[in-house]
C-alpha cells in the first residue's frame, strides 16, 4: 500500500483519444523523435520533449523525489500552476505500489486537494513500465485567473517502487501545443 508521503509526492509535481495506445513508441526502444520546435530532456532515467528555448531547472524535491521544472524564458518556474510549465518528478517509495492505488491517489489528490476538474483519463502503454495513465485536468490557480489545462502522465516503474510524473500545463487555449511532451515520454536506464 502507498504511504501518505508517496501519495503527496505523486501530486507534488505538479483530447484523450489515446485508447490504450503506446506513446509514440519506436521499434528499437530509442527515444521518440523530437517534434519541430521541441528539444529533448534526458536524465533521471527518462527522456521527453519540451519546447525549444525553455529553461531547465533541476533540484531535489520532497519525499524522496527528484524534480525538474522547465519554463518559458522570462517566467519563473511555477509550481503553483499559474503559468506554462513542463515538469517531471521521479519518486522512490519504500513499499511496492499497485498501479491502481497510485492512479487513484493521484486523481483524488488533484481533484479533492487542488480542486482541478478531471476532463479525462486513459491507460497508456509506456514500454518498460508496470502501468501508466494519462490525465487531463482544467483549473484556475486563483479565483478569476486564466483557466489552465494540465496534461498529466503518471507512470509506475516495473519495480513498482519508482513512480514518475510528467506534466505539461498552459492556459486552456495553448495546452494542446505541449502534448508532445507527454507523448514523447520514455523510460531509460
Amino acid at each position: 500500500m502507498l504511504r501518505a508521503s508517496a501519495v503527496a509526492a505523486t501530486a507534488l509535481v505538479v483530447g484523450l483519444a489515446l485508447g490504450g495506445c503506446t506513446l509514440s513508441e519506436t521499434s528499437d526502444g530509442e527515444p521518440a523523435p523530437v517534434p519541430r520546435g521541441f528539444q529533448r530532456f534526458e536524465g533521471n532515467g527518462v527522456s521527453f520533449a519540451y519546447p525549444a528555448g525553455w529553461r531547465v531547472g533541476e533540484g531535489p524535491g520532497q519525499a524522496a523525489a527528484t524534480v525538474v521544472r522547465i519554463s518559458p524564458p522570462g517566467s519563473p518556474p511555477d509550481a503553483a500552476g499559474a503559468g506554462p510549465l513542463v515538469a517531471f518528478g521521479r519518486f522512490e517509495v519504500s513499499t511496492a505500489a499497485e498501479p491502481s492505488e497510485s492512479f487513484d491517489a493521484h486523481r483524488n489528490e488533484e481533484t479533492a486537494v487542488y480542486a482541478r476538474r478531471l476532463l479525462g483519463q486513459e491507460d497508456v502503454d509506456v514500454p518498460g513500465a508496470a502501468a501508466a495513465r494519462r490525465y487531463e485536468f482544467e483549473y484556475e490557480s486563483q479565483k478569476g485567473s486564466t483557466p489552465m489545462r494540465k496534461l498529466d502522465l503518471v507512470v509506475v516503474g516495473a519495480d513498482r517502487r519508482t513512480l514518475y510524473n510528467l506534466i505539461a500545463q498552459a492556459p486552456v487555449g495553448e495546452a494542446d501545443r505541449l502534448a508532445p511532451a507527454i507523448e514523447s515520454f520514455r523510460l531509460g536506464d
